[in-house]
Order: structure tokens, then sequence, then C-alpha cells
């Protein structure tokens, strides 16, 4: 069977990557012809992330460029839409003309989400422009949903949501290689200090941002700690804390995850973040390490006080609890040997893999 993937992104893009690029090879092994393509360039996930800062004029120039880049290629892979049994749209949304002349050639278009793109992203609306291109998006989303002969939902907030407008939603849960990401050799103890760590990107550095306080008055409590953050923007401070920053590499990404003791996961409830389920846990619980993480949306989903880590709200719960694993070596542990249990027995990807060969299969009988 052919199967046409278009991502939104590349591999930089991390939805792109975890969604699907890194189940390509696993479908390819078990018959499927994969042909994969990103609908945008890298040089404009650099931008639109934050990761390389353009002036005003450029900024809005290579959006325009993007932009128009973008549509051209969705009306190439329109026209060519005969050629394969199933197509697969990660996230994307194309113009609704173009969208219905798409399932007219072929109908059976698997839409993912994995996103609440359907919902007003903050960190992308700085401005006018901005504002009535989310607004756009989100309207093309749920005529994405509505077109599709399937829709496979990350989670059951955005089953919910697909079920509104498509009667057949399959979840197929974040996934994670836990193969390749795995806890680090030998014991978590020594005389070095704790490494609280958090790994994200640009656009989602303001929730970190909104718990400094939690770490000022951590430092004010207890010694022998220290914060290091992994892919935040740039300009990331956190006076009075002892911090270390690097960018996100896809290549470093296991060994910094591997340096973390103890996982954060700091969540905001804006209507965006509620169907979205931070990928971070996940990854620290590949790895073996106890999270932390704010208890709203998702994270409630994923974390179970006292198995593989704790749900804290306010202040003194984050202090309260960080302080308690950072003074006590056996507890994160225990907490890490569970979540690595979770990540194996929920998100492996070769479990989830047999989710995206049923999805297919079913489209293609649709």
């Amino acid at each position: 069977m052919k199967v046409l993937f278009l991502t939104q992104f590349g591999e930089k893009g991390g939805s792109s990557r975890i969604q699907v690029i890194q189940f390509l090879s696993r479908l390819r092994a078990g018959g499927f012809t994969c042909i994969h393509n990103a609908i945008y360039h890298d040089l404009f996930y650099d931008v639109h992330m934050g990761l390389r800062i353009l002036p005003v004029l450029r900024k809005k120039l290579n959006l325009i460029y993007h932009l128009l880049w973008a549509l051209i290629r969705r009306c190439y892979f329109t026209l060519t839409a005969w050629r394969y049994d199933v197509i697969i749209i990660q996230k994307d949304t194309f113009p609704l003309l173009l969208y219905t002349l798409l399932t007219t050639i072929n109908r059976r278009v698997i839409y993912e989400i994995d996103d609440t793109i359907f919902e007003i992203n903050p960190f992308h609306n700085d401005s006018k422009l901005n504002l009535l291109l989310l607004k756009y998006q989100a309207y093309l989303c749920k005529k994405m949903m509505q077109g599709a002969v399937l829709v496979v939902a990350e989670n059951e907030y955005l089953a919910n949501e697909a079920r509104r407008h498509n009667k057949h939603v399959m979840v197929l849960s974040a996934p994670i290689d836990v193969k390749a990401m795995y806890p680090r050799t030998g014991e978590r103890t020594g005389s070095g200090p704790v490494t609280i760590g958090w790994i994200g990107s640009p656009s989602t550095t303001y929730m970190l941002e909104e718990i400094l306080s939690v770490f000022q008055e951590l430092a004010k409590r207890v010694g022998g700690w220290r914060l290091k953050t992994v892919g935040a923007r740039g300009d990331f401070k956190a006076d009075g804390v002892p911090l270390i920053t690097k960018p996100w590499r896809l290549e470093e990404q296991l060994a910094d995850l591997q340096s973390f003791d103890i996982g954060i996961m700091p969540l905001d409830d804006s209507p965006f973040n509620r169907g979205r389920l931070g990928y971070k846990m996940i990854q620290y619980m590949a790895v073996g390490i106890p999270t932390v993480a704010e208890n709203r949306g998702l994270n409630k989903t994923v974390i179970v006080n006292g198995e593989n880590g704790f749900l804290v709200s306010g202040v003194s719960e984050w202090v309260s609890r960080l302080k308690e694993l950072i003074e006590d070596a056996s507890l994160r542990a225990r907490l890490g040997k569970g979540g690595r249990r979770m990540a194996e027995n929920r998100f492996s990807l070769e479990r989830l893999t047999e989710v995206w060969r049923e999805a297919i299969s079913r489209a293609a009988r649709l």
C-alpha cells in the first residue's frame, strides 16, 4: 500500500518527528510504501519558533514567502493525490477549496491532530496579522477533520473535539522509542548537585518563566541543586538560581535528558494548553527520572502521585515536592523506575506502531 505522509515540518518539528517521522521505518518494514514530505522549510521553522531572530520587516517577508511556498506545495500534492492509496496530513491545514479538490481526487485522507490548533496559540498571537492567521487556521482545522475519512488524535481531549466533526476517530498517544531513549547507566547519586531539568522550546518558555518564583524560593530553602534548561528562549534568565542553559539539538537530546535528576512540567490553564499532552513528561519517564508537574490539564492523565512523580499546585507545593526529591535519592530512584515502567507499557513506539497500521488499513477500507 502506497501512503503519502504530509507533515507540517521536518525532523526539527517536534510533533512531526514524534507523531509521524519516527514511525516511518517501522511502517516500511511492515510492508507499507511510505513517502514523506514536509509542507514548510526548516528556515521557516527556525524563524517561526524564535530560534532565529530577524528584523521585523524581514520576519514578515519570511512569513509571506513561506506561506506562498507552502501553498504551492499543497497544490502540487493535491494534483498528484491520485498516486496514493492513503494520504495522511499531520496537523497542516489546506485552504478549503484546495482541500475539497484533494478529497475529491482521493477521499482516503487521514487527518492527524496532536495539538489544539482549533484554539489560539498565545505564543504566536503577537500581531493582528498573526491573530487573523491563527483564527483562519482554527477554522480550517475543523474543516480538515470534517472532510477526512478518519481522524487520528493524540489524546482523548483532542479526540472529543474531533468527534464533533467526524464519526471515525482513533487515538494514538505520543510514542517514545524506549530502546533509543533509556536511563543513564550507574546510580544517580554522588557529591555533585541534583539537576532539576526542563526540555522544551522557545514557544513554551513562558510557562517556565511563570514558575520562576518556585526556583527562587527553593534556592533560599535548600542547596545542592541546579536548574538546567534545554531549548528555552535565548533570553531566559532566573535571577538568584543556579542555572545552566543550552540549545536543543536532536543528536544531544538523550544525553541532556540523562543529565537530569528531576524533570519538571509547568503548564498554564489557557484553552490552547488544555488539550496538549506535554511530551517532556514521557521523555522524563523513559530516562527513568521522576516528574513534578502542574496539577492541571492532561498532566493528570500521565503523572500518578507517588508512583512516577508528583502533581503540584501553587508555589508552596512545587517547593515542597522539589525539596523532598532533592534530599531523597532513593525516592527519586523509586519514582524514576515507576515512570520507566509506564513509558514501556503505555507509550512504547513498538506498541503504538500497530495503531498507525490499523488506522491506515481502516482508512483504505472506508
